[in-house]
């Protein structure tokens, strides 16, 4: 049986196919982007608390203890965020061990089955055997999630902002629709800021049972790289439902 060739080139998703773009959108949807996003930075401290409040809760529902509060700042917002421990290695080189055996088992499962990730999981190791060496080095270095969490909300407060733009020059200028242009730039930035606290709590959370080993691990996979995942996949979205409309709108003959 003849096998089918790759193509020697790359081909725009069938949906895109059926998609006319209006120049005359980019106005309205960068104007709706700019109200978006200087209302995010108008309201951070609201929106950070809001975060924050859903990530304690998570956290406490999970059984994960909260050892105090700090504030930390967020490009000009501050932001009571609770604190939760990390666990250390001083005294159990056990937990270090079998956090980073568990990693790698699960780096090479994904590694055998699936190809697309090959990359990535060799990239994941890296990380992995790094923080592993630094951890054996610093036992004491991290003891709660402060850091880390003030790191996360100042690189996630800057995404937010930013994700507004992101939709309107995506999306809004293919949606056929305004009032779909108008749900897509304003439901990423809320579902962003929600995914977000979610993301966080589990990531502090797994820190307090793993120890300081996954930190950069958990910041690669779970930080930025899950942002840019998410507007991939929101943006694939507005693509193939701006194609079918336009599909069915077309005259059928």
């Amino acid at each position: 049986m003849r096998q089918r060739q790759r193509p020697k080139h790359l081909e725009l998703h069938r949906s895109s196919r059926f998609i006319a773009a209006d120049p005359a959108r980019f106005l309205p949807g960068f104007l709706l982007a700019a109200a978006l996003s200087g209302g995010i930075a108008y309201q951070g401290s609201a929106l950070l608390k809001i975060h924050e409040t859903l990530r304690e809760r998570i956290l406490r529902s999970t059984g994960v203890p909260i050892t105090g509060y700090a504030m930390i700042a967020s490009l000009g917002e501050s932001v009571r965020t609770p604190i939760s421990p990390i666990a250390g290695y001083a005294g159990r080189p056990w937990l270090l061990a079998a956090v980073c055996i568990v990693a790698a088992a699960v780096f090479l499962a994904t590694y055998a089955r699936v190809k697309l990730t090959r990359s990535l999981m060799i990239f994941a190791s890296a990380l992995l055997v790094v923080s592993a060496v630094n951890a054996l080095s610093h036992p004491l270095a991290a003891t709660n999630s402060i850091f880390f969490t003030g790191f996360w909300l100042r690189c996630e407060f800057a995404i937010w902002v930013l994700t507004p733009w992101l939709m309107a020059m995506l999306a809004a200028i293919i949606v056929p629709a305004w009032w779909a242009s108008v749900c897509w730039v304003t439901a990423v930035p809320a579902y962003a800021i929600l995914w977000s606290s979610v993301r966080l709590a589990f990531c502090t959370g797994l820190l307090y049972y793993s120890g300081p080993v996954l930190i950069l691990l958990l910041w690669s996979m779970f930080g930025v790289l899950a942002d840019l995942l998410s507007l991939c996949l929101f943006y694939s979205l507005a693509i193939y439902q701006a194609g079918s409309y336009n599909q069915r709108a077309m005259p059928h003959g």
